[in-house]
């Protein structure tokens, strides 16, 4: 590899750089300013400048005919946002939790356009996706991507003004819709639809009671992107995959995916009006309530019910997919098995940490004060949305052997 061929060698292209890095130095330093004379909230000053250098990357690469200065301002401002962040020299841009996100973020920009930039699938993929639907697509499709976007913002917002999402969760959430409803149409968005509301739902149901254990959970009732994705990544992706090998099957794995997702969310949030305290699942102890990998009758039934409520959605008159029993079924006992293999995850790879003040066994990494917690059991990266990923990613392959096997 010659290293002088991502350095700019053209008047132009140094013209580009610099104008780049004038324009980026100001904007970081206004952002500075502003947020120390109106105090405004770190986080927020960082997604400022995020979108913002977003934007100076597009307006400025329509201006370029090489890659070399985007190359080349990328890993400058790597090494210069490690220096920053080294010794603080911006605190608009830190956070309170520890991250390299303002390090790798240009870096990751660079390795979008070069030559060795082909493992950056996420941001190809979702160029080349939409792209093809509006200049290749049929005009149908390109009206249904309009109207998922539509859709798609109004129910963001409201989703976040209802407080049932953070603001990047409502991101998040609108970004699946997009995804969902524009690929999949919406017989793909009505199951989704179903599991967003009732599981919003549940999480309203017993407050009192469920705040006694919220420092034993890692996240908030309001739900997080991360917490959206790991719900339903799945879900979207057998969506995308819809749009180009339409077949029934598909359609049944994505439902598979959803009823996973729904079954164990009606048993964390039900589970816990059980008389009894739950028994771990590998054990068959009984352990304090809230704890992962924890499961109760009730619990049980809820997923089974949460499950069953996902397969019924096609059930509705008009539906465009075949409906018979044991294809329903499938789906139901597939999503209710794959909440097991998600308590299982939790009992045995999922990180649980021990809070000195308490002594309870938690989630949670930090406690209310950002004291590291002391890591007890599990892997230290393998956090609850993970468990929930990884156990719904079961779901569809435990339909497929159930449709099988019947």
């Amino acid at each position: 590899m010659n290293i002088f061929n991502y350095i700019p060698s053209t008047t132009s292209q140094w013209l580009t750089v610099l104008y780049f890095f004038v324009s980026l130095i100001i904007l970081m330093g206004s952002a500075e300013i502003i947020s120390r004379k109106f105090n405004l909230k770190k986080e927020f000053s960082r997604k400022f400048i995020h979108i913002a250098v977003g934007l100076l990357v597009v307006i400025f690469s329509l201006n370029i005919d090489t890659p070399q200065p985007i190359i080349f301002l990328s890993g400058l401002f790597t090494i210069l946002n490690y220096v920053i962040q080294k010794f603080n020299l911006m605190p608009a841009m830190e956070s309170e939790r520890k991250t390299y996100g303002t390090i790798f973020y240009p870096l990751s920009i660079a390795e979008s356009i070069s030559a060795k930039g082909s493992d950056n699938i996420s941001v190809t993929l979702s160029s080349v996706l939409i792209l093809y639907i509006f200049i290749a697509g049929e005009v149908a499709f390109q009206d249904q991507f309009i109207n998922a976007s539509v859709f798609a913002l109004l129910f963001g917002i409201t989703s976040y003004k209802l407080k049932l999402l953070t603001l990047d969760g409502s991101f998040a959430t609108a970004l699946m819709a997009i995804l969902v409803f524009g690929f999949g149409g919406w017989f793909f968005t009505f199951p989704l639809l179903v599991f967003f509301i009732s599981s919003n739902i549940l999480s309203r149901v017993g407050k009192n009671l469920k705040n006694t254990f919220k420092l034993l959970y890692e996240k908030s009732e309001k739900r997080d992107a991360k917490q959206v994705f790991a719900n339903g990544g799945i879900a979207s992706a057998w969506a995308i995959l819809y749009f180009f090998w339409g077949t029934e099957l598909v359609f049944y794995l994505y439902l598979s995916s959803i009823a996973a997702a729904n079954a164990d969310t009606w048993a964390t949030e039900l589970g816990v009006f059980n008389r009894k305290n739950p028994r771990l699942i590998t054990t068959f102890k009984p352990v304090e309530k809230g704890r992962s990998g924890g499961i109760s009758v009730i619990g049980s039934f809820a997923a089974l019910a949460g499950s069953l409520l996902i397969a019924s959605t096609i059930i509705i008159p008009g539906y465009p997919i075949y409906q018979n029993t044991p294809t329903l079924l499938s789906v139901m006992f597939a999503g209710f098995f794959a909440s097991f293999v998600d308590s299982f995850l939790g009992a045995t790879f999922q990180a649980q940490y021990l809070e000195d003040e308490t002594g309870q066994i938690t989630e949670r990494q930090f406690t209310a004060n950002h004291i590291q917690n002391k890591l007890i059991s599990g892997i230290k990266w393998l956090n609850n949305d993970w468990v929930n990923f990884l156990s719904i990613l079961t779901a569809p392959l435990l339909f497929y052997i159930f449709l099988q096997i019947r």
